[in-house]
């Protein structure tokens, strides 16, 4: 029997067109058991398939590539006991050829066995927790550790450090050789540091320097600075001396070996502490200049930054005048900066609003039987002088209005010279009389 079903199964590895048939026929030759953590159906579990006839020798402890168990991280089964066979409910285990087994008071711990055709269920006889093994590394120290041995679930002391280095402090262990962040002291009670069955954990020792020398580059500025001695804790960050970029002053410190900026008066700690030789360079802010915008003679100021371009952000208005940009001098109609301009100052400025306009004017009147006045911003209102029962007000030859005021918006009218004319009309017993107004008028740019 045997022999015929391993001819079967070899049949498998020519049959490639057919798949419906090569699952029906796996399907007769295999069947799965499934191992629990416990005799809990809704425990973890992991299910295998297996050829019959097959021997499983030792049974399975699913522990993965990196010595993590599939079923219970941290721990080893310390055996599968027989549960039941989960097609018919029946916990009577079946003795399989080549079966090896430990029977106590009826609960049959497995060790090895032959692949029958029924689905088992096991459950595990117990768990044990994994053993592993911290790893301490000098880190660029001398002397020598032994790995200390520890238990899964087991809170344990680390090692006290026998590691030194000259001229350093020990501060502790970190996780990798770049670490300068401590992630444990020496002594800490640590706890499963790693789930993997023979593992090992690399602790590496962090090294503080006992003293370090800084230097000082003035990074544009002149003169000169002395080095420093610096400890931990200690040492405060000095000012600065050397003599500023004309038009700047000093901001901060950064140093080549970290990320931080250090400011005057600053204690270099554990947080910030370069642990090495190195150098802190001058930064360099740029002063404040005062730009002053002049509008008929009324102020005000922007702050710009030495060297530094900004945007002009100030722009002024002015009834029935566009706004051309600013002037360097008071008596100049010339622009030296357009509006929105960017500047670049390196003393006080003050710049002048240039005009351009009017932007609506009344040229003088060819009939001026009646008089208008006009008030003009964003657009321009005509008004006649003279009460009358009716209005007529023609732009252009078109009627505009025909009430006693018309509103001209300067964005209807290209720039240039267009006509303009008012006839009024007064009624009165019986007679009427009549008043004209003809005129141009321009609108510039």
């Amino acid at each position: 029997m045997k022999t015929v079903k391993m001819l079967l199964f070899a049949v498998l590895l020519f049959v490639s067109c057919d798949f419906s048939f090569e699952e029906d026929l796996m399907e007769d030759l295999s069947t799965t058991y499934t191992y629990f953590a416990s005799d809990d159906e809704n425990a973890a579990h992991i299910s295998e398939t297996y050829i019959i006839d097959s021997v499983l020798n030792p049974l399975p402890d699913f522990q993965d590539s990196n010595g993590v168990n599939k079923i219970k991280a941290g721990y080893y089964p310390d055996g599968w006991n027989f549960w039941k066979y989960p097609e018919t409910g029946s916990e009577g285990f079946l003795i399989q050829p080549n079966s090896s087994y430990t029977d106590k008071n009826g609960v049959f711990t497995i060790h090895s066995m032959s692949v029958g055709s029924n689905p088992i269920y096991f459950y595990a006889a117990g768990w044990t927790p994994i053993t592993y093994y911290v790893r301490f590394n000098a880190n660029g120290g001398s002397g020598s550790m032994e790995n200390q041995e520890m238990s899964y679930d087991t809170s344990c002391n680390l090692n006290t450090n026998q590691f030194t280095r000259n001229g350093y402090e020990f501060k502790g262990w970190g996780k990798s050789t770049s670490d300068t962040a401590v992630s444990y002291s020496d002594g800490d009670s640590v706890k499963n540091l790693t789930q993997a069955k023979g593992g090992f954990v690399d602790l590496y020792a962090i090294w503080w320097k006992t003293t370090i020398t800084i230097s000082f580059d003035a990074n544009g500025g002149s003169g000169s600075m002395s080095e420093i001695s610096a400890k931990v804790g200690e040492t405060a960050v000095p000012a600065c001396s050397f003599t500023a970029p004309t038009g700047h002053s000093f901001s901060y410190w950064t140093c080549n070996l970290t990320p931080y900026d250090y400011y005057a008066g600053d204690i270099l700690t554990e947080s910030n502490f370069p642990n090495d030789d190195c150098v802190f360079k001058a930064n360099w802010k740029a002063n404040p200049v005062t730009l002053t915008l002049s509008v008929d003679g009324n102020t005000l100021t922007q702050t710009c930054y030495y060297g530094t371009p900004t945007t002009i952000s100030y722009m002024p208005e002015k009834n029935n005048y566009i706004f051309a940009g600013w002037s360097e001098s008071a008596s100049s109609s010339t622009v030296s900066y357009a509006s929105g301009a960017r500047i670049s100052l390196t003393a006080p400025k003050t710049l002048y609003a240039v005009w351009k306009g009017p932007r609506f004017s009344l040229n003088t009147p060819t009939v001026s039987t009646v008089a208008i006045s006009y008030s003009a911003t964003s657009s321009v209102t005509l008004t006649a002088s003279s009460s009358a029962t009716s209005y007529l007000w023609y732009i252009d030859g078109a009627k505009k209005s025909d009430t006693s005021s018309c509103t001209i918006n300067y964005a209807d009218y290209s720039a240039g010279t267009h006509t303009i004319s008012l006839v009024c009309i007064t009624v009165s017993s019986g007679s009427a009389t009549v008043k004209q107004y003809e005129n141009t008028f321009t609108i510039a740019n």
